[in-house]
């Protein structure tokens, strides 16, 4: 397809043409798909067809307002630029909004370990190793002093700062610094890293 042509295709696909824009996606939709596959990567959390489709939805709304045609010889690159930069954020959106309902617990447990969310964090082996150290940290904290396991609960788990904990039991801030410092020590003796 020569250049000028393409420019009249965006151009009728700006006044609304359907069959202008059904060109424009057969021509592009490997571009769009591109795009998106290498923002998803290897995830299973999203469909890349749905996100394809949303892209070209976004691209009809948006269209009107797309002036690289004014250069009848770069026309076709600047389209192409146009709708990866809508392909993009568009992929990286929906990436951001998985990856959250994924870290809010709004997927069940199956739908969590299908999940590969390449985003450079700790592989699923070092998951496993952060989780059973964690439960055996709450069991030895399970063991200590009620009062040395409340301090530690309400620092660590809780976020309370060192002078709330003092209000809060009643101890002065330098007794509750104690507790902490001689806990952590016990607790680093009984839960090595």
């Amino acid at each position: 397809m020569s250049i000028e042509p393409f420019t009249c295709l965006v151009k009728a696909a700006q006044q609304g043409d359907s069959a202008a824009l059904a060109e424009l996606m057969n021509l592009y939709q490997p571009l769009i798909r591109s795009v998106i596959g290498r923002v998803y990567q290897e995830t299973a959390l999203l469909s890349v067809r749905d996100s394809e489709q949303l892209v070209w939805t976004k691209v009809w709304l948006r269209l009107e307002g797309f002036l690289g045609h004014g250069d009848p010889e770069q026309c076709r690159n600047i389209f192409a630029g146009w709708i990866s930069r809508i392909a993009r954020h568009t992929a990286m959106d929906q990436l951001t909004k998985a990856r959250a309902q994924v870290r809010g617990g709004n997927f069940n447990q199956a739908d969590y370990a299908e999940a590969i969310v390449p985003d450079g964090g700790p592989s699923p082996s070092s998951k496993a190793r952060v989780m059973s150290q964690a439960n055996r940290l709450r069991a030895e904290i399970d063991k200590l002093d009620v009062l040395d396991a409340e301090v530690i609960r309400l620092r660590f788990y809780e976020s309370m700062t060192i002078g709330g904990i003092a209000d809060h039991t009643q101890l002065s801030v330098d007794k509750v610094r104690g507790i902490i410092d001689k806990t952590l020590g016990t607790l680093k003796v009984r839960v090595p890293e």
